[in-house]
């Protein structure tokens, strides 16, 4: 029995996390998959699907939400959504979970873990969870990973698996339309800084929005398609990707703490 784990990353964390959930499932064979590649694999091969991101202001990222509605309908499978978050999740789980159900497939377990921000914006406010997860919220991912794992034993004698749904919260859906082009959410309009950038493009290859080309040999922005993701100011290799309002505080690969309590 084979399965698959989409995942979407911007900084490593929730890929580090799609990993531990894969090592510690002993009846199936996780291979992974970076959303940011549109070159998909044959599906036809796995059982059980998984699709893993972070919370971007209480939901998934668009890109994400866009990645699930394109993927082509073929057989029904079975799914679990999984994300991380740092202060609050809102409805990211329970919106996975709504686009898995739309594409007609059965899903069967959903978790959100709560991992250090890596939102420069919550970081300049010193809302970071750096010490996250706590005993308490390891200790329910865990359990939630014996589940599943039970889960896919009982697929493979061949038992039906019931589907579960996940709860929307309305008062998450009427912030996110309130915070919708706030420009406290925003990274604002970027610059670069020219004697620090190698013209690597790894700016432009990272962008899942296509908000990124190069002219002159320098990186220029759509501000329009721009989604506020921070991949491409968190993960410059140089630090040459500035806002007015962000220039400092960034956050490029998971904390030290975070790596040893995931490590698969």
């Amino acid at each position: 029995m084979k399965g698959l784990i989409f995942y979407f990353s911007g900084t490593g964390t929730t890929k580090l996390a799609a990993e531990y959930i894969a090592s510690k499932i002993n009846e199936i064979e996780f291979d992974f998959h970076d959303m940011n590649n549109i070159s998909l694999p044959d599906l036809n091969q796995y059982t059980l699907l998984g699709f893993a991101t972070y919370a971007q202001f209480f939901s998934p990222p668009r890109y994400v939400e866009d990645f699930i509605e394109s993927i082509n309908k073929k057989e029904k499978k079975y799914v679990f959504v999984f994300n991380t978050y740092g202060l609050i999740n809102g409805n990211t789980l329970s919106i996975l979970g709504d686009l898995v159900k739309k594409r007609g497939d059965k899903l069967i377990a959903g978790f959100a873990l709560k991992t250090p921000e890596s939102s420069p914006i919550m970081i300049k406010y010193k809302i970071t969870s750096d010490d996250a997860p706590n005993e308490k919220e390891l200790m329910k991912f865990n359990d939630f990973i014996r589940d599943l794992d039970n889960k896919v034993n009982k697929i493979n004698k061949g038992i039906e698996i019931k589907e579960i749904s996940i709860k929307k919260k309305r008062v998450f859906t009427v912030v996110k339309k309130l915070l919708s082009g706030n420009s406290l959410v925003s990274i604002g309009e970027k610059h670069v800084n020219r004697d620090k950038c190698t013209k690597c493009k790894m700016c432009q290859e990272k962008c899942p929005y296509d908000a990124i080309y190069f002219e002159n040999e320098y990186p220029k922005f759509h501000e329009k398609k721009c989604e506020s993701c921070f991949i491409c100011y968190n993960n410059c290799p140089m630090q040459a990707i500035y806002s007015n309002k962000h220039k400092l505080v960034r956050y490029r690969k998971p904390n030290d703490k975070v790596i040893k309590k995931l490590k698969p």
